[in-house]
């Protein structure tokens, strides 16, 4: 065989070298995408009840349905937007007659009422664990009796925690014993103050709704 023919199929059998390296690395990263499309996203559904005291486990007021993916956040507000003054004093802005800064009041905007936060985080055995976080908070009630020119003091009741959660089975993730507490729970969530009493403690029991077979 001549040697212009040896060379014209090295030539070739390169091209088809190259040809199949450029290809693999394309072909597998296909396959991880059909993989990846592949898997199932698993959702997860909960149902967060407030609960009022009452016979075994309380009488429920009302439910609030939660549904998530695993790893994803998910969080709401119930309640108000709040105004909070803030009064600062700069000379450089301007000064009275009797030589004093004038006060300059500034408001900024602070969430209250219930705020409410869930992650799925794994699943082991037959138990789901999620983390949560929560804070309640309002206004002083005896904000009256600051003086004048204070900011209104807020109260709040916040944690963060994890919980291991069974299908059908409730649990206490939060409890309120102060009247001021109970109050702000209706006004954020539209219950009706009769119903809710004005003795705790008053529950937020979550749980994890079965899945369907």
């Amino acid at each position: 065989m001549s040697n212009r023919w040896i060379n014209r199929i090295t030539a070739f059998s390169l091209a088809l070298l190259l040809a199949a390296a450029l290809t693999l690395p394309a072909t597998a990263q296909e396959g991880r995408n059909q993989t990846a499309r592949s898997r199932t996203i698993k959702q997860y559904t909960f149902q967060l009840a407030v609960t009022a005291p009452g016979d075994g486990p309380g009488r429920t007021l009302r439910t609030i349905e939660l549904g998530c993916i695993e790893r994803e956040k998910i969080s709401f507000h119930y309640g108000t937007k709040a105004p909070i003054p803030t009064t600062t004093f700069n000379p450089a802005e301007g000064m009275d007659a009797s030589g004093k800064a004038i006060p300059r009041i500034s408001y900024s905007y602070q969430n209250l009422g219930l705020q409410f936060e869930l992650q799925v985080l794994q699943k082991a055995d037959d138990l789901v664990f999620v983390g949560l976080e929560y804070n309640l908070s309002f206004i002083d009630p005896d904000a009256g009796k600051r003086k004048d020119g204070d900011p209104p003091l807020i109260l709040s009741h916040e944690m963060e925690r994890i919980k291991g959660l069974k299908p059908g089975t409730p649990v206490v993730v939060a409890e309120f014993f102060r009247p001021a507490e109970g109050q702000v729970l209706a006004q954020s969530l539209g219950i009706d103050q009769g119903a809710m009493g004005n003795t705790g403690p008053w529950r937020l029991l979550l749980t994890l709704v079965p899945e369907q077979k």
